[in-house]
């Protein structure tokens, strides 16, 4: 019985190995990224480069890539847009001229030379062209105004029109159809609509000027004052503005100087704080409102007229430094060379060669 069964587990043997030896490859395919293979001898299988990228050499990804960690990168890095998340950070075009950063523009615009930097810069344009904006929301409405320049948050943030200047934070931030407008500090020209062709520097410059066209201010506050359709009008110093609108072709100068009808000059501030206004000196006599000296080669004042009735007279006149002419409060003239009845007209100073002093 025993050798029976060595007999067929031998058997059993021998059909196997036969099997094992039937059943050899006969061939090899290349699956997916791979080729090479073959059906006969020594084959190579290989990665497909075009599918399968390798680290030490330049590769070209057609899908979404997606990366987890952090990138590192020693060379140039191209193209044409960058997102942070799903937020358009960065885009621009050498041929366009475009450039916008920092979540500003948008990738419809078709004007030229645009330059848009903060959130929300530019980010409504359509055609128009030369415009900067630096800030957040600056320029923030205009679609086609151009060649304006926006720096500051909310600078020009309602601009429709075009070639106007803002520098700093909410500076012509309601200006819409206004053109070659100048705004430079916090909230000059705030609230200008239409108004044309400003100048503010200083905080709060012609601040509430709406319409007005002309108008020219300097110093902090200067031309608060100015609403509506006030035009042409003039403010340098401190809080210097007006007093009545509309008012047209008035100067004030000086801190407070206050102008309160049209085609007016004003020097200085009142009461108080009035000045003493001086011509051909840098030290006019405090107690005259007016003090005009005329000097000669020799620094020394050989003529002047000083107005001040708060000094006890309406009119002083002096010659090298001593008073020869005065007119009180009362009226009473006082004279150190007495009074000559005749000679008023101004040919009697004037002599003619040949002809007599008055007689021309």
């Amino acid at each position: 019985m025993k050798i029976q069964s060595r007999a067929f587990l031998a058997l059993l043997c021998g059909l196997f190995l036969c099997g094992v030896v039937q059943a050899q490859i006969t061939g090899v395919t290349a699956g997916t990224d791979l080729t090479g293979g073959g059906t006969s001898g020594n084959v190579t299988l290989n990665l497909d480069t075009t599918k399968v990228p390798r680290l030490a050499t330049a590769n070209a990804f057609n899908g979404n890539q997606s990366v987890k960690g952090n990138i590192t990168a020693t060379g140039t890095i191209s193209g044409s847009e960058f997102l942070i998340g799903s937020n358009l950070f960065g885009f621009g075009s050498v041929t366009t001229g475009n450039a916008f950063l920092g979540f500003s523009g948008n990738t419809a615009v078709t004007g030229t030379n645009n330059t848009g930097i903060g959130y929300d810069a530019l980010i409504a344009n359509t055609n128009g062209g030369g415009n900067v904006a630096i800030g957040s929301y600056a320029l923030h409405a205009n679609q086609t105004g151009p060649v304006n320049t926006a720096v500051g948050a909310y600078a020009l943030y309602y601009n429709l029109g075009g070639e106007n200047t803002a520098l700093g934070e909410q500076a012509l931030i309601q200006n819409t159809f206004g053109t070659d407008n100048t705004a430079a500090g916090y909230e000059s020209l705030a609230n200008n609509v239409s108004g044309s062709n400003n100048v503010g520097f200083g905080e709060y410059t012609l601040f509430y000027n709406t319409t007005g066209n002309l108008n020219t201010a300097v110093g902090e506050q200067s031309g608060i004052g100015i609403a509506g359709s006030s035009s042409s009008n003039t403010f340098l110093g401190y809080n210097a503005s007006n007093t009545v609108n509309p008012i047209t072709n008035s100067t004030a100068i000086g801190a407070g100087a206050l102008v309160g009808e049209n085609n007016a000059l004003i020097l200085g501030a009142t009461g108080k704080n009035a000045v003493a206004v001086g011509i051909g000196t840098s030290t006019p006599y405090p107690d005259y409102a007016l003090d005009v000296e005329t000097v000669n080669s020799n620094g020394v004042i050989n003529g002047g007229v000083v107005v001040n009735a708060n000094g006890g007279n309406l009119y002083l006149g002096m010659t090298n430094t001593v008073h020869k002419f005065r007119v009180d409060t009362n009226g009473v003239v006082y004279a150190d060379g007495g009074f000559v009845a005749s000679g008023a007209d101004f040919a009697e100073s004037v002599s003619v060669r040949g002809v007599a002093a008055g007689h021309v």
